[in-house]
């Protein structure tokens, strides 16, 4: 009896704690605790994580995102979310979304190129071109 009651009151406690992140669309791994964490993923409320810093998004099996610092470390329900707070893709674990975004990238670039830039042979910089100068 004394374990049931226990039971529902964490359930209770973790369900106000999801409602209550879930308005911001990004969860920060600082924010959960490793048992409510594990929780989230298990019942897919967590599918996707992301680097605040450097602003990528991919799988929660990636090996580049399992190395970074937990205080960077953001959750996303889906790639729509990641993408209203400017994520990119991870060139890694999500290889065919980050060819289509640099394409898309490079599409946009190739009508605004009025300094003179050299596009061509253009560096990328995480999440974003950087025209070189001829």
């Amino acid at each position: 009896m004394l374990w049931a009651s226990f039971f529902m009151m964490q359930q209770a406690r973790t369900s106000w704690f999801f409602i209550s992140l879930s308005n911001k669309d990004m969860i920060y791994h600082t924010q959960l605790s490793d048992s409510l964490l594990r929780n989230m993923i298990r019942r897919k409320e967590i599918r996707l994580g992301g680097n605040k810093k450097l602003k990528i998004y991919g799988t929660l099996r990636c090996t580049s995102g399992k190395r970074m610092k937990k205080e960077n470390r953001v959750f996303f329900l889906n790639e729509q979310q990641a993408l209203q707070h400017h994520y990119r893709p991870c060139a890694h674990c999500m290889r065919e979304e980050y060819k289509k975004m640099e394409k898309r990238i490079r599409s946009k670039s190739w009508g605004h190129n009025k300094l003179g830039l050299n596009i061509k042979n253009s560096v990328h910089y995480p999440g974003f071109l950087r025209a070189s100068i001829p």
